[in-house]
């Protein structure tokens, strides 16, 4: 499927050791190739079903439901796995240049609503091998991306709730930042890693907000767990909600920039497990009727 994307960093990457051997003439007598990998970023807009995918790679979690009210697409993370193989094509006059990338997964996600703007995302990608060809390894062609308009923090974004309470009237920007700290694990015999092992799934964020009350920052100076919560709905009725349930503030500062400015208070946030949800964070997604 040809993928939406506002740029890449996606490349094969490799590292050399430069022989030691000590000659005469003061030679270099070899360089060798010790290890190589795939990585790089992939950036986005936001829509509808263009990344269903991803979202479940990055959260490596089972998607149930069949997208309709009342059996909406749900995933919360996991321990599933889930590989990505891409393509990418040069046009090059008679003859088309393809790079491949192959056992890729999303290692990172990262996604931003602004007031004013356009919501915006980056993953990033950890892969096995890549390789080259004139010819594509889609034979019978690519299958045309979706056409859903991209979510826009204007209008879009329905509801911003804290703690259960209606917070969006208050919400200058809020950030998401999914990460599964995953590695490359090595093994003698060969040069891509045997394996992308996975660590501990973090969610963590920023929320920008104007200062009203000591509401949040009394929460934050009493540990208190809170929520977060967030729905998008683009113009054709598809819809996004975002579950945080269990979220604690790392830490929050009240900025206060000047005369005839705002004063606004930033929460550092991070999600942790809820038995509610039986995860951190869950994605719920309802097809338009």
């Amino acid at each position: 499927t040809a993928l939406r994307n506002t740029g890449s960093t996606l490349q094969f990457n490799a590292t050399s050791e430069q022989s030691n051997e000590i000659r005469a003439d003061r030679n270099v007598t070899d360089i060798i190739r010790t290890q190589s990998s795939v990585s790089g970023n992939i950036n986005f807009e936001l829509s509808y079903a263009t990344y269903d995918d991803f979202i479940d790679g990055v959260l490596s979690g089972a998607r149930t439901g069949t997208g309709v009210l009342g059996d909406e697409y749900i995933t919360t993370n996991g321990v599933t796995k889930k590989y990505f193989t891409f393509e990418r094509k040069f046009e090059t006059g008679a003859t088309d240049a393809y790079e491949q990338f192959t056992s890729n997964e999303v290692d990172t996600m990262s996604l931003s609503f602004a007031a004013s703007s356009i919501v915006t995302g980056s993953m990033t990608m950890l892969g096995i091998a890549a390789t080259q060809s004139t010819v594509s390894i889609d034979g019978d062609g690519y299958t045309p991306a979706n056409t859903n308009r991209v979510f826009n923090a204007v209008n879009m974004i329905t509801t911003v709730l804290e703690g259960g309470v209606e917070f969006k009237t208050n919400v200058q920007s809020l950030t998401m930042d999914f990460a599964n700290n995953k590695r490359e694990s090595r093994a003698i015999g060969s040069e891509a890693p045997s394996c992308i092992g996975d660590g501990q799934f973090v969610t963590t964020g920023q929320l920008t907000a104007y200062f009203k009350d000591n509401t949040v920052y009394e929460k934050f100076l009493n540990q208190t767990i809170t929520s977060v919560q967030m729905e998008l709905e683009d113009d054709a009725g598809n819809k996004i909600n975002i579950n945080m349930p269990s979220v604690l503030y790392t830490n929050v500062a009240r900025e206060i920039p000047g005369n005839n400015e705002d004063v606004m208070v930033v929460l550092d946030y991070q999600a942790i497990y809820d038995a509610g949800i039986g995860g951190s964070v869950e994605f719920t997604q309802t097809d338009a009727v």
